[in-house]
């Protein structure tokens, strides 16, 4: 019952004669609860006859970014709410990890229980510009769960900033292998999800913030002023991104001139005398 809540198939279920439902675990509270759909299903005397692990681009973020955890998840919730199958579709082109162990799981998973895993493969996903959802780089996430101020700007200036299109971007979605009929949906990557999540980039008090509580200009002097991947990671609105769309001049030239104080004075005293 897309977008509607998880209660609401229940009832329509219930009130059209329904057999059963498949549960979408997706981004809404009550389709995450399992307990909680264990009751719903009671309530309606509706059972859940198949549980859809989150696995689109829509339920990313649900129960973690790693594919592979949450697909044992999947079948667990599936077990405690006594239904027959897990729908799962088969790893993005870019989930490159998942996609070799991906067989050996479904193996597994159905040897040690009475759960089918049952595989979609209508669906055809890929990034574009250069971008990949699943990128991963390593050390990261040591690294922004242990900020420090020399290994913080190190993360910002030499592993993020030259590599923002693999921050997040957009994925073209198709049931048809040419893509002709596609529909596009922005994603962030495992990178971008743990650099949004972690608080490790230093505010004006020194403290270490998440990206979301900072903007542009709360960074150090020292950090490259990129505001693309400042977006990226939904950072704040900077002050000077703004003052630059007034001017109509690049952010750039403002970042250069607060580091130039001499050229400021120049073009004061220049404005200063004309008539």
């Amino acid at each position: 019952m897309y977008p509607l809540r998880a209660e609401a198939a229940f009832e329509y279920a219930a009130r059209l004669g329904y057999d059963g439902v498949e549960l979408m675990v997706w981004g809404e509270s009550v389709s995450q609860d399992i307990n909680a759909v264990k009751k719903l299903s009671r309530r309606y005397r509706v059972p859940v006859l198949s549980v859809h692990a989150p696995c689109l681009l829509i339920s990313q973020r649900v129960w973690g970014a790693n594919p592979i955890p949450k697909l044992e998840r999947s079948v667990r919730a599936a077990e405690k709410l006594e239904a027959q199958t897990v729908v799962v579709h088969p790893p993005f082109r870019w989930q490159r990890r998942y996609a070799e162990g991906f067989s050996d799981q479904v193996s597994a998973l159905e040897a040690t229980s009475n759960v089918m895993i049952a595989v979609d493969f209508g669906r055809n996903e890929r990034g574009l510009d250069g971008f990949d959802p699943d990128a991963e780089v390593d050390g990261l996430d040591f690294a922004l769960r242990n900020p420090g101020h020399g290994r913080s700007e190190y993360v910002w200036n030499v592993l993020l900033a030259p590599n923002r299109r693999l921050v997040a971007g957009a994925v073209e979605r198709s049931v048809l292998q040419s893509f002709s009929d596609s529909s596009l949906e922005n994603a962030a990557s495992a990178i971008g999800m743990a650099a949004e999540r972690e608080a490790w980039l230093p505010g004006r008090d020194g403290t270490f913030r998440r990206p979301g509580e900072l903007s542009l200009d709360d960074l150090p002097p020292t950090y490259t002023r990129d505001e693309g991947l400042a977006q990226a990671l939904h950072m704040l609105q900077p002050a000077v991104a703004e003052a630059a769309r007034q001017l109509g001049i690049p952010p750039a030239v403002l970042w250069g001139l607060s580091a130039r104080p001499d050229l400021v004075a120049m073009i004061e005293r220049e404005l200063g005398e004309q008539p």
